[in-house]
């Protein structure tokens, strides 16, 4: 499993923004999924701390595309981390794990 954030280049304050996050499985995989957000820095709020696979944008068992609400607070910056719990079954289930951050700039433009 593989996790991608592509977050916009600019966020100016006071503004709302969907920061975006890829999760790739090597094999189609329909198990329950957790996706965890988090940030470090005032610069960002996280508005939804949590979101479920029935939450993606894409239907593609492969390929899942989050959208994770931002608000800019202040001009700065602030790192974006989304931990993401799933589960990859065979003949038994295993739950792997995996992480991504990214860095998110707010200033005004």
């Amino acid at each position: 499993m593989q996790v991608r954030i592509t977050a916009p280049e600019l966020v100016t304050p006071g503004s709302h923004a969907d920061i975006e996050v890829d999760v790739e499985f090597a094999a189609p995989n329909t198990a329950p999924l957790l996706l965890t957000p988090s940030r470090e820095g005032a610069a960002i709020e996280i508005v939804r701390g949590r979101l479920l696979r029935s939450d993606a944008r894409s239907a593609d068992p492969r390929r899942l595309r989050f959208e994770v609400p931002i608000m800019a607070r202040s001009a700065g910056t602030a790192i974006l981390h989304v931990e993401v719990a799933a589960y990859l079954c065979k003949t038994r289930c295993v739950r792997v794990t995996a992480s991504a951050s990214q860095v998110v700039r707010v200033a005004e433009r």
